[in-house]
This record gives structure tokens, C-alpha cells and sequence, in this order.
């Protein structure tokens, strides 16, 4: 297969499609755009996920097809009735995620998919009632490998775990998180999930606060999880239980945020506490989307809905 050059550096990519009126300080004033539209192939342009894989191609999740883009041209993924078993499980897509075999995961309102680059096809995963070895749910929110390299999906229903028993993935066993831990529960909600540079993988919920699976629980079929919650009157507490996104720093930090506050997770040992930076000049309360990045400069770089892009710097 052959490699393209990398289109966008990395911490480029957030700023890809935002072409709304945005806020940027000083720094990113000379900064230019390139927008990617309909009238340019895009199948729709509310983007839910994106990536740059390791061929330089980035994907974008829309609430109507997988897109990939190459720098050029712009390539479609939609199912196809007539072949359900290669195409892709839905339209409406929550995320994507690159596996360490560069596999494409997609995580659909419709069940999962992974694209097969070798075969240029796709393999689907769905929730069957009468198979315990199925996902717990075919609203996929989120995909992602843990530190042992099986796959953990986040549905509407709980957290999944995908092991694999063959080099081909062909033979796996799905071990269901939210069996034995009624602390799953509150995750149905979440926001959204990274991994820190311990391996620990830390999601967020929109109703519940946050939740750990630390890397040493993650090997186990029925793992403990930590569960944090925002707590009165308690120094270094969560600022809230209503957690709209996190992020990871090139560090291997996490953040989050919440309700007017960017919360930097401070892990040290067994022992967990939270830095709230409270923001100086309040967002609207009514924010259905949010992502950001945290860049080099300790800059919170967000994409809003309906508001577009604006940069928070964390010592300033």
C-alpha cells in the first residue's frame, strides 16, 4: 500500500472543518484555513469525529456517511443494502479510531465497524438478544484500544471489551463491563474517553462525573473502576458531575471540561485530586458540542457548536 505525505500537522486537524466566526488570541491571528464543504464532496457537515491516520488520510464521522480524505479527493463510506456484510453498519457515525494494525474502527448508531484496509472492506459487530458474545448495543458511542490492545467500546447500554483470538480477528470473545459493575451505569451518558501516560482510560459522563479503569484492571474480564464525583465543600474536588468533554496533552495529561471550568486530572500514585481553572469570561450554559485539544503552549484550543473556535490559555 502506498503512504501519502501527511496532509495536516496533528494539532492542525481540530481546525480543519471549523470555519464558523471564532475567538483566537494574538498567536492565532495569521493563522489561514482550508474549508472542505459539499460543494467539495463532504457528505455532510456536521463533523461528530475526526482523525489523521498513520497513511496521512483523515476520516470524518458525519451524521451521514464515513468520509476520507486524501488532500485531493474525498471518498464516501455509506451501507449498502445489498451487501451488509461489507460495507459499513450505519450512516450516523459518533467516532473513529485507528487501531495499532492501522485498522479503522467506527462506532455508528447502527452497530460497529471495522475497515479492513488490506481487504477494503469492512467487518460489522452487532448486539444480538440471544448471542451473550455480541455488543451490549447497537448505539456505538465510542471505540478505542486499551493498553493490552483489545478493544473497548462504549454503547448505550455499558462498556464492551473485544478480545481477539486470532492474528486474522476472526475468533473474538466480548466480555461485558457493565455485568458485574453497577458503576457502568452511569457511563451510558458519557462524553467522551481518552487514555493517560499510564495506559488508564478515563471517561467522562454528562450526568454521572468521571470514571477510571486503571491499566493494571484492564487485563481482567470484570475490572473495579474508580468512580469520581463532584463533591461539596471539598478542596480539589470535580467542579461538577456534568463532564462535557476531556482531552489528553502531549504530556500524557488529562482535562476536562465543565460547566465554565477546564479541570487538569492529577494522578499521582493511588491517589487522585483535580486542578479547576475556572474561566474568566462564561461560555453560554446551553452547549450541546464540545471538543478541544490542548496544544504545546498550554493553550485550550475548542470547537463549539455554533460558535466555532476559541483559545483559552491556561496561565493567562
Amino acid at each position: 500500500m502506498i503512504r501519502i505525505n501527511r496532509i495536516l500537522k496533528t494539532s492542525s486537524v481540530l481546525f480543519f472543518l471549523l470555519y464558523l466566526p471564532f475567538i483566537v488570541n494574538a498567536q492565532y491571528e495569521n493563522m489561514s484555513f482550508e474549508h472542505l464543504t459539499l460543494k467539495d464532496g463532504l457528505s455532510q457537515v456536521t463533523i461528530n469525529s475526526m482523525i489523521q491516520d498513520s497513511y496521512g488520510f483523515i476520516w470524518f464521522a458525519t451524521q451521514d456517511g464515513l468520509n476520507r480524505y486524501d488532500g485531493v479527493e474525498n471518498k464516501i463510506y455509506r451501507p449498502v443494502l445489498e451487501d451488509p456484510e461489507t460495507t459499513i453498519a450505519g450512516s450516523f457515525i459518533n467516532y473513529i479510531f485507528e487501531d495499532s494494525n492501522t485498522d479503522i474502527w467506527v462506532a455508528t448508531f447502527s452497530g460497529l465497524s471495522r475497515y479492513d484496509r488490506d481487504e477494503d472492506r469492512f467487518y460489522n459487530y452487532y448486539h444480538n438478544p440471544e448471542d451473550s458474545n455480541s455488543i451490549s448495543d447497537n448505539i456505538v458511542q465510542f471505540v478505542q484500544s486499551d493498553s493490552h490492545n483489545n478493544i473497548t467500546v462504549a454503547t448505550a447500554k455499558g462498556i464492551d471489551k473485544i478480545v481477539f483470538q486470532s492474528e486474522k480477528q476472526d475468533r473474538y470473545r466480548v466480555v461485558h463491563y457493565s455485568g458485574k459493575q453497577p458503576l457502568i451505569t452511569g457511563v451510558q451518558n458519557i462524553s467522551g474517553w481518552t487514555k493517560d501516560k499510564n495506559g488508564n482510560i478515563w471517561l467522562s459522563s454528562r450526568q454521572n462525573g468521571l470514571f477510571k479503569i486503571s491499566k493494571s484492571e484492564q487485563k481482567k474480564d470484570f475490572p473495579s473502576l474508580e468512580h469520581f464525583k463532584y463533591q461539596k465543600d471539598t478542596a480539589n474536588s470535580l467542579p461538577s458531575n456534568n463532564l462535557m468533554a476531556l482531552s489528553v496533552d502531549a504530556e500524557g495529561n488529562v482535562w476536562i471540561y465543565s460547566n465554565q471550568v477546564f479541570t487538569k486530572i492529577i494522578a499521582e500514585g493511588e491517589k487522585t485530586s483535580f486542578e479547576n481553572h475556572q474561566l474568566a469570561e462564561k461560555l453560554p450554559e446551553n452547549i450541546f458540542k464540545f471538543s478541544f485539544i490542548v496544544d504545546d503552549n498550554k493553550n485550550a484550543i475548542c470547537g463549539i457548536n455554533d460558535l466555532g473556535l476559541f483559545v483559552y490559555n491556561f496561565e493567562n
